[in-house]
């Protein structure tokens, strides 16, 4: 952890969460939710759903403070992180950014593993 960086309340350093979305289930609220809390800021992008269903999903999302954006058309996995990154970056600088598929999890101690797998290695 550099000198000076803030931590979050699990002790580890600041992380946001970007996710890529694409018709996405309504597990993803909850997953998303989760996220919020025990990790930091999530960035959500809907890349380009044609489905009406999926507004219903991406206002629970914000209603659960995560940050919601959206490509009008599907771009791709790849824009749709580098959008995410890319808003997160500006919004919240944190030293960790970890990306996710709508499907993704975590397993417990995740984040705290890779983070003193980093640090270890640049030692």
């Amino acid at each position: 952890m550099k000198r000076g960086m803030a931590v979050n309340h699990a002790g580890l350093s600041p992380v946001a969460v970007v996710v890529s979305l694409f018709n996405p289930p309504p597990q993803v609220v909850e997953r998303c939710a989760g996220w919020v809390q025990s990790i930091g800021p999530v960035f959500a992008v809907d890349d380009g759903s044609p489905d009406p269903a999926v507004h219903r999903v991406l206002d629970a999302l914000v209603a659960h403070g995560v940050t919601v954006l959206v490509n009008h058309r599907n771009e791709g996995i790849a824009r749709a992180l580098n959008v995410g990154i890319s808003r997160a970056l500006r919004d919240v600088a944190p030293a960790w950014i970890l990306t996710m598929d709508q499907d993704s999890e975590l397993g417990d101690g995740y984040l705290a593993a890779a983070q003193a797998t980093w640090a270890t290695a640049r030692r």
